[in-house]
């Protein structure tokens, strides 16, 4: 008999599902509890004028999100669906390595509120806001 796959090799096992994850080139991991994804510019993450396109940072942060909410719910009876995504563009980046994580705000029985930090060697990128709704 196959043993359950821990909550956190299942979240990555989905993330690494994702085609535009796999596009994209983007490598999740966990540090402790928290989920981080990193990865490095290429000409699928710009936008034309050749900076980060900042619907890959959104795009980032409704995954790290989700999924990180994934660890607080019993995934055989309930999803995780984010509802509202506010998103910061503090500053640019055209090439190098980008890392972001998610934290926890608020982990109610519904509703999860996560802020997803976006940054590059310490300076910060993009700040996010999502709420993700709990479906049973």
């Amino acid at each position: 008999m196959q043993k359950p796959l821990a909550p956190q090799q299942l979240i990555l096992n989905l993330l690494e599902s994702s085609p535009l994850n796999r596009l994209l080139e983007i490598s999740y991991f966990f540090e402790k509890d928290t989920l981080k994804a990193t990865f490095f510019l290429n000409s699928f993450s710009k936008q034309p004028f050749g900076s980060l396109h900042g619907g890959i940072s959104a795009f980032l942060a409704e995954s790290l999100g989700s999924a990180s909410s994934l660890m607080h719910i019993d995934s055989t009876k309930e999803k995780p669906v984010g509802i509202n995504l506010h998103i910061q563009h503090l500053t640019s980046t055209s090439e190098g390595q980008i890392e972001a994580k998610a934290l926890p705000i608020k982990l109610g029985k519904s509703l999860h509120t996560w802020e997803i930090l976006i940054e590059q060697q310490g300076d910060l990128l993009a700040k996010a806001l999502l709420t993700v709704k709990i479906l049973s």
